[in-house]
């Protein structure tokens, strides 16, 4: 017999004790949540056995996403549970609640909102993508564009966070005001010259616009501001009037020139 054989074998039952002893805490930790809410953060356990845990935790919800053909409400709020017990053994996997949500979002988006906002509770967040998330959410499944405004400059204030979310704040402000083009073009103007207001305070260089986000805007304002002035031009002609196309044409141009 190979001398190292008995050393083998010691580890090997080690590692099938410890196994059965997690797999028993991990049980009787997971009984004591309530299944739809959890009770927020799990006392530590000796060891770190909350991270150890939380992952095998998370394997198991893998493997169970993976069994799922469709998802459907049941099978979402499940997901949600499995996702709100894990975070609450540790609640620091940020991975976790965003991925969590990102899956059941669509079908249950409150749901999905609890589970991001418990990891922006945490005061610890330092992934852009749970506020992101949460905007996206917000925005286009569950239609509600002030909040996902609050989500999204949340997301902003992170310093990893791509360009790209000012845009879509943009979008969200003009869905807030789309009856109002004139509060849209103005938007679209200090979007694209930058102003205070639009984008997060950056240097001049960090605030230039992609060339794919210029075109866009450029378009956006031409579009915008045509409707607008055809509209204006439609009513009866006074000196307010004709103040407003001469104010929204200068507005043009000088959002025009920051292409330059």
């Amino acid at each position: 017999m190979n001398n190292r054989t008995p050393m083998i074998v010691v580890t090997a039952v080690a590692a099938l004790l410890l196994a059965f002893f997690c797999a028993q805490k991990l049980r009787e930790t997971k009984q004591q949540i309530n299944p739809a809410m959890g009770k927020g953060i799990i006392s530590p356990l000796c060891g770190g056995l909350n991270k150890f845990m939380a992952d095998l935790a998370w394997m198991q919800s893998l493997q169970h996403r993976g069994s799922i053909d469709k998802l459907n409400d049941d099978l979402a709020e499940i997901l949600f549970r499995r996702a709100d017990k894990l975070t609450s053994l540790d609640p620091f996997f940020f991975e976790a609640y965003s991925q969590a949500a990102l899956e059941i979002g669509y079908l249950k988006q409150e749901r999905a909102l609890q589970l991001l906002n418990k990891a922006l509770n945490t005061g610890s967040c330092d992934d852009w993508n749970v506020p992101y998330r949460a905007g996206w959410i917000c925005a286009y499944w569950k239609n509600d564009p002030e909040q996902a405004v609050t989500y999204y400059e949340q997301a902003r204030n992170f310093p990893s966070v791509p360009t790209h979310v000012n845009r879509l704040i943009l979008y969200q402000k003009g869905k807030i005001a789309k009856n109002d083009p004139e509060v849209v073009l103005q938007l679209w103007c200090n979007y694209i010259r930058g102003t205070p207001g639009s984008q997060r305070q950056q240097t001049s260089a960090q605030i230039r616009l992609d060339p794919y986000d210029m075109q866009l805007a450029i378009k956006k304002i031409n579009e915008m501001s045509d409707k607008v002035i055809a509209e204006l031009k439609s009513k009866p002609k006074d000196a307010e009037t004709e103040k407003k196309i001469s104010y929204i044409q200068q507005l043009v141009s000088d959002a025009s020139s920051a292409e330059d």
